[in-house]
């Protein structure tokens, strides 16, 4: 096990290349995106930030996101973390998030999403979110349908 734990480290740590013409990494495009939410995982308003990965030939990719919102009485923090299915600036996003309320008796709540997202040439972010919302108390589980509108803008990192 010591030798397995030693072992992983060096590995990130290295490149390989299984192929001398491997497709270059400077297909794949990273963006940092800075957006405000009305409604959407943090039940009224957030402010939040994303990390996106395009991956090479279908642009397909992944997000991580990471928000604080306003809560009715209170405030909230969220992470949301999914997939991006689609090509030329036009998206599936789906994804799964966490939203933590503090100081206030509202709910936690597990957000499902799956909405459109359009990332315009010149940075302008859009997403149109239909979710799920799950959310659990001393009675049971509540499951209710939810929405999220985003407006904001990416700036890719190459």
């Amino acid at each position: 096990m010591k030798y397995l734990l030693l072992l992983i480290p060096i590995a990130i740590s290295h490149q390989l290349y299984a192929q001398e013409n491997s497709i270059p990494s400077a297909s794949a495009t990273n963006y940092i995106s800075l957006y405000p939410e009305l409604l959407g995982n943090s039940y009224t308003f957030s402010i939040n930030a994303e990390y996106a990965h395009l991956f090479n030939q279908e642009r397909n990719g992944i997000y991580l996101r990471g928000g604080a919102g306003y809560i009715y009485n209170g405030l909230s923090y969220l992470f949301e973390g999914g997939f991006l299915i689609g090509k030329n600036r036009n998206y599936l996003e789906v994804g799964i998030g966490y939203t933590e309320a503090i100081d206030t008796r509202d709910n936690d709540m597990i957000g499902i999403r799956a909405g459109y997202r359009r990332m315009g040439k010149r940075g302008v972010l859009l997403r149109i979110s239909p979710m799920l919302a799950i959310m659990k108390d001393e009675f049971g589980t509540e499951i209710w349908p939810w929405a999220g509108l985003s407006l904001g803008y990416s700036i890719p990192l190459r």
